[in-house]
């Protein structure tokens, strides 16, 4: 069995070491930027949800057979000045 060089043996793990670092720091970088789009989009969410749940609602079309009353449908129309 021959013996390697501690030498290189410690240069390459130093390069593993350097390798794994850049991904470790591509990783947390990626992390964050999806945490913020989550959260954005979530954000983005509840607005849309807010708007559906806060937005008023148009005037109510009134047909001329509405029952229980003689109106016809003009009567119920909104009339614009």
């Amino acid at each position: 069995m021959q013996m390697r060089d501690l030498y290189e043996v410690l240069r390459v793990k130093e390069q593993e070491y350097k390798r794994l670092a850049k991904e470790i720091e591509a990783l947390r970088i990626t992390a964050s930027l999806l945490a913020e789009e989550k959260g954005e989009v979530a954000a983005e969410a509840a607005k849309a949800a807010a708007a559906t749940v806060t937005a008023p609602a148009g005037p109510r079309a009134v047909s001329a057979t509405d029952s229980g009353s003689n109106r016809t449908w003009e009567d119920g129309a909104t009339r614009w000045p």
